[in-house]
């Protein structure tokens, strides 16, 4: 915005006394009214995490190892979430975002297939054990045929 004013000058001189000096003056103000945007910001704004928040998230994290739990997402919001009821994270997308920004990445462990723990296999092993020992008992001659075998989707290629 620009304004322009007008201003009479009174002459220092004796000899001037009757003449009036006008002087123009131009002065800039700048309007305070910030400009609307063009659209409006939707959707909720980002979840920002305290160092505390942080420091619950490693330490839940380092618990599950410890008490040697497969550390999943879904297993780590359910303890952070049943620990403290005001946790902000509530997703486990966000709660995977976080634990990325922390450092934590996924990593296979080996590629070695390792056989999964069903309570069949458990169940068969120990028919096999007390076979095994009556057989013994009776000093049967016993036959050890090597053949492995594994049946599709009952192995995991990473623990």
């Amino acid at each position: 915005l620009r304004t322009r004013s007008a201003s009479q000058i009174q002459p220092t001189n004796i000899s001037h006394e009757k003449q009036n000096i006008l002087t123009w003056s131009t002065t800039y103000e700048m309007n305070t009214i910030q400009p609307k945007a063009l659209h409006k910001i939707r959707g909720r704004p980002s979840i920002q995490l305290s160092e505390e928040a942080h420091d619950e998230i490693r330490f839940q994290f380092h618990l599950l190892l410890a008490e040697k739990i497969y550390p999943t997402i879904a297993i780590l919001l359910e303890r952070l979430l049943s620990a403290h009821k005001d946790f902000p994270v509530r997703s486990e997308t966000t709660l995977r975002r976080h634990i990325h920004r922390l450092g934590f990445t996924y990593q296979m462990t080996s590629k070695v297939k390792v056989l999964l723990d069903d309570n069949s296999f458990v169940a068969q092993r120990a028919c096999y054990f007390r076979k095994i020992n009556e057989l013994r008992k009776a000093d049967a001659l016993i036959l050890f045929h090597d053949e492995t075998w594994v049946n599709i989707n009952e192995e995991k290629r990473s623990i």
